[in-house]
């Protein structure tokens, strides 16, 4: 994780009632790319100078596909690592949320008919 804050949260525990607390993290720009959460990423030293530097789409229509495909498959690999899952767990964190773009599986803006 990169700016991971030093604490230790309970464990969750079942009490035998079948309910579990919650104890959860957002893992924001990591899927939805946004320049005020993750402006460190390659992805923003590529578009600063232009001021298409606030998220994705912005970036792309300034990078276009030929050097933004790479970066953006850069960072997400790169974000979070199953060793800082295993960092989560075992801070007693069991919840994730993770936000995800309509466009990340595929959307046609062509206009047609579905």
């Amino acid at each position: 994780m990169r700016a991971a804050r030093s604490f230790r949260a309970s464990p969750a525990k079942n009490s035998g009632s079948g309910q579990v607390q919650a104890h959860g993290v957002n893992l924001g720009s990591w899927l939805v790319v946004e320049n005020w959460m993750s402006h460190s990423s390659p992805i923003f030293s590529n578009t600063a100078a232009t001021g298409n530097d606030n998220g994705e789409y912005s970036v792309m229509q300034a990078l276009g596909h030929t050097v933004g495909d790479p970066l953006f498959e850069q960072h997400r690999s790169q974000m979070y690592s199953e060793q800082d899952f295993a960092d989560m767990a075992s801070m007693g964190i069991n919840m994730v949320r993770v936000p995800v773009g309509y466009w990340i599986k595929g959307f046609d803006n062509s206009g047609g008919d579905e």
